[in-house]
């Protein structure tokens, strides 16, 4: 979990984004960088029935098909 975490805390600080933590999750989704990106913690999901890491997939899918851009991060 702690290399998700330095992903996240590097990501952050080179693209300058001021989100929460992300990394308490199975899985998120982000679009930082103009494109949809999937981010699975294999510690989190270590254990975890096939059926509900599927579902948290099909989850974060969704939400990169529905907002996967910058547009959707970024307040006028």
């Amino acid at each position: 979990m702690k290399d998700l975490q330095d992903f996240y805390h590097h990501e952050k600080e080179e693209l300058v984004i001021l989100t929460g933590e992300e990394s308490d999750f199975l899985a998120t989704h982000e679009a930082w960088r103009g494109y949809p990106s999937i981010h699975i913690c294999h510690e989190r999901v270590k254990g975890v029935q096939d059926p509900v890491i599927e579902g948290v997939l099909h989850h974060e899918i969704g939400h990169a098909f529905l907002h996967g851009s910058l547009e959707f991060y970024t307040f006028q």
